[in-house]
């Protein structure tokens, strides 16, 4: 498959990020994201069958069972969980970033995961604005960011006010997963 860029947001690193740096085998279940406001040269293009796979959720106290579908994007060996609704699937040609996640972003405890070795890594640093809606909120702009070499993935990330480090791009060569 060769290698393709990995994004992390910066709380999914400070809250239960693992470290890790250039050269490492890393082995991390990845979202699919089609419409992520990030730069431009983190999104893939993708080969891939999508299967769409129905999910019951268990009952949890007075709440009964919750049945809805999932989607896996699989091309070679990048795997990634594609939530949202719908029963899209098939073999298709697609363009989005993928996300390491340690914390669902809608992944089942079944969810694939995928191997390889840490290529590179950037720190991602965007510029900030503050929304027009309610509540207010900082939001990261797309134009304007930046991508910064880094030898190792930091554990914290800086803030400056009017822009970010909001988490770090791995570019990971993706091989089969160990046995």
């Amino acid at each position: 498959m060769g290698t393709v860029p990995v994004t992390i947001n910066c709380w999914e690193i400070e809250c239960c990020g693992e470290p890790f740096s250039v050269g490492d085998r890393v082995t991390w279940r990845l979202t699919w994201a089609p419409e992520a406001k990030l730069p431009d040269e983190l999104f893939v293009t993708l080969d891939a069958t999508v299967e769409t796979v129905p999910v019951t959720n268990l009952p949890r106290g007075d709440q009964p069972a919750v049945r809805r579908y999932q989607r896996f994007v699989r091309a070679g060996q990048i795997q990634a969980t594609w939530s949202g609704s719908g029963s899209l699937s098939g073999h298709m040609t697609l363009r989005g970033v993928l996300l390491a996640t340690w914390h669902g972003g809608g992944l089942e405890p079944t969810s694939p995961s995928v191997s390889g070795f840490v290529h590179r890594i950037r720190t991602l640093r965007q510029r900030m604005q503050i929304s027009a809606g309610r509540p207010r909120r900082r939001e990261a702009l797309v134009a304007g960011s930046e991508l910064i070499d880094m030898p190792d993935c930091p554990h914290t990330f800086d803030d400056f006010g009017d822009r970010a480090d909001s988490g770090v791009v791995v570019d990971l060569k993706v091989v089969a997963p160990p046995v």
